[in-house]
């Protein structure tokens, strides 16, 4: 397993310098994503990043895009849209031979694209979200570039077992999943023993696992229903369990730690280094 950060690298290119990249290598952190600004990047600015996380000796462990709509907006316009920029951003994850090239599948919400709405998990959103997914693979894999889909309980993708099923009628091997489990915690039963939820996600989506973000989840003591992020080993994510588990199937993939601020990073490290030294 190798451990990195996501979301502490500014999106636009001249803004990734050798010098932010070195603050995280410091760290002992072995990678960052990038999560971009915009798909409109001239190909010198890329190699202008990729020559400053080389310099920095730190890896490019996954590639962001900027917002798009959602895959699966009943509009066909948007939905071209969001294919357009990403695969855009299929040509920028080729030319920085990023390991992943991260998805979102979007939200029908207008408010964003990890926004609830009631329509999320009808059949004819799934099926418009597979079949984005279905022409975004055929690109990623003309490309050479691998794309990892997330899922969250208030998305599309609600679900391990509603993930594995677009995977598997996609049927690609450019498709794979970037498997967060915070994301997936939907019950207060999940929250207070995410083991079972750690066992339907390994396996369920294990085998199509290429990258992870690693959080924690706590239950707030306030009314009605409060189940919130927080700092790993803070909550009661087995961390020490869901590593060893990660390890097993991805010896070499990224664990990025994410939703943090710069000042937190040094706790949440040691977390991870401590649940890794004295496995469950």
């Amino acid at each position: 397993m190798r451990l990195g950060v996501a979301g502490m690298l500014p999106g636009e290119p001249e803004a990734v310098t050798v010098e932010r990249l070195r603050a995280l290598r410091a760290l002992g952190l072995a990678g960052a994503s990038w999560h971009m600004a915009s798909v409109e990047v001239a190909p010198a600015a890329l190699r202008r990043v990729a020559t400053a996380f080389a310099a920095a000796e730190i890896a490019l462990a996954q590639l962001a895009p900027p917002a798009y709509p959602s895959l699966a907006d009943p509009d066909p316009l948007r939905r071209a849209t969001a294919i357009d920029r990403l695969r855009r951003m299929i040509e920028h994850a080729h030319l920085l031979e990023a390991p992943s090239l991260y998805v979102r599948p979007g939200s029908l919400h207008p408010r964003g694209g990890w926004t609830p709405h009631p329509d999320h998990h009808r059949p004819e959103t799934i099926a418009r979200l597979t079949e984005s997914l279905r022409r975004l693979a055929e690109d990623a894999a003309a490309a050479g570039v691998t794309l990892a889909v997330e899922g969250h309980v208030v998305s599309p993708l609600p679900t391990p077992e509603v993930v594995r099923a677009v995977l598997d009628t996609v049927a690609s091997p450019a498709l794979r999943f970037n498997m967060d489990p915070v994301n997936f915690v939907g019950t207060l039963d999940d929250a207070f023993d995410p083991t079972p939820l750690l066992d339907r996600l390994f396996r369920e989506l294990g085998p199509y696992s290429v990258a992870a973000h690693l959080k924690d989840v706590t239950v707030e003591e306030r009314l009605v229903v409060h189940i919130a992020e927080t700092l790993p080993g803070r909550g009661r994510l087995p961390l020490g369990d869901f590593l060893r588990r990660w390890e097993a199937i991805a010896p070499d993939g990224w664990c990025l730690l994410e939703h943090l601020s710069f000042a937190d990073l040094p706790e949440a490290i040691a977390a991870v280094r401590a649940a890794r030294e004295n496995p469950p």
